[in-house]
């Protein structure tokens, strides 16, 4: 079997260099082996808790694609080392493994240590890799030079469907070079760009970024969270997303988007017929905002929903409850962190009653002391963690 000949490899390699083998990459094939299933993923997060306290570094790394060329029969398909401590020599040493060995579909490389000479080394092999259709570097500071040196290089991949560049601190340059990218690539359908460092009022990179998106023809889901995207950035994307014909979900949450943005994204609404799911949590839409979002609801294509957290009070939530007694298509739809008080929340949960589309709502009503109060729905989901398990 491919994990059994893999451990022995890793283990010789580990002898060879001089090095403890890592205990949770054992138990992992161990596992493997023990149910007798095919190996064709390598789970080695490094925030797990079998990984701790020893996470994955460089010769580590360089010991376990040893140990798979020794095997030689081992084609993984996804190959997840996000959480640990890899660095630019790391990432040379995976990727010239990668441009050999050209199986993986998947990689996650989120949360390690490294930085520009790590991008540039990805940017080298990325249009190589022609199996490789999800790629996760969030949270590697490569910075705006680090970023630029990557996006440029996707203006010619056509393998890659997901590529996620959250909190990389990416700059006015690479959302320049972006929006050109957008106008050239045909196979990114996710893209996450959340939490970049971008420091103009005018919202230049909006701009660039937004007149990409107006030409683009395969992006479905875009997420651009705590961007400290402002008004006038709404209203770049929203009137150049007007003529996206594929885009179906779009996440602004956590910028400075006030009361104004609720015009904006209503004019996305009424034009839009194609956008399923939108998140605006923790923004600032307060009731006009909501009042103005909440007209074009109910002839709109949303399915998903999400303006928790954004300072509505009773006026919008009334608002906001006439539209779901309209609405057709709504399956779900979260408030919770807004102020509701005992009369808007009664409408609010008689209309979510009466809707029959709709199947969630964060909020549910409950009677004390005869007064309607507001109680957040719990999931077992939100206590689960799928990085300590």
């Amino acid at each position: 079997m491919a994990a059994e000949a893999l451990r022995e490899g890793y283990v010789e390699a580990c002898e060879g260099g001089e090095r403890r083998p890592l205990s949770a990459l054992l138990s992992f094939l161990d596992d493997v082996i023990g149910s007798q299933t095919q190996l064709s993923s390598l789970i080695l997060k490094g925030n797990s808790k079998n990984a701790y306290p020893t996470r994955l570094d460089d010769g580590d790394l360089e010991a376990l694609l040893k140990g798979m060329r020794k095997a030689g029969d081992v084609a993984l398909r996804e190959f997840d080392l996000s959480w640990n401590v890899i660095s630019d020599h790391g990432i040379g040493i995976l990727m010239d493994y990668l441009r050999e060995f050209d199986n993986v579909i998947a990689l996650r490389l989120s949360h390690n240590n490294f930085g520009i000479e790590g991008a540039k080394r990805i940017a080298e092999a990325i249009n190589d890799c022609q199996s490789l259709s999800h790629l996760f570097l969030d949270g590697n500071k490569i910075e705006d030079r680090g970023g630029l040196i990557l996006v440029e290089k996707l203006a010619r991949n056509t393998s890659l469907r997901t590529i996620s560049l959250g909190c990389m601190d990416l700059g006015h340059q690479t959302f320049t070079m972006l929006g050109k990218v957008l106008t050239q690539n045909n196979s990114i359908t996710t893209l996450n760009i959340d939490r970049p460092i971008l420091f103009s009022c005018q919202e230049e990179s909006i701009y660039h970024l937004a007149s990409g998106l107006k030409l683009n023809k395969t992006l479905r889901s875009l997420s651009i969270k705590n961007a400290g995207l402002r008004d006038h950035g709404c209203f770049l994307l929203c009137d150049n997303l007007m003529l996206n014909e594929t885009l179906t979900e779009l996440d602004l949450s956590s910028n400075r988007l006030s009361e104004i943005s609720g015009q904006y994204i209503h004019n996305l609404l009424k034009k839009d017929l194609n956008l399923m799911r939108l998140k605006l949590s923790c923004n600032k839409l307060c009731d006009r905002g909501c009042e103005v979002l909440a007209q074009a609801l109910p002839a709109s294509s949303i399915v998903e929903l999400d303006i928790s957290y954004n300072e509505i009070g009773s006026q919008g939530i009334e608002a906001l409850s006439v539209a779901i007694a309209h609405s057709t298509r709504l399956k779900m739809l979260c408030i919770w962190g807004n102020h509701l008080d005992s009369s808007s929340l009664q409408s609010y949960i008689a209309a979510c009653n009466n809707c029959r589309s709709l199947s969630y709502t964060d909020v549910l009503m409950q009677i004390v002391d005869g007064e309607a109060n507001a109680v957040r729905r719990i999931e077992p989901e939100d206590y689960y963690f799928p990085g300590l398990v």
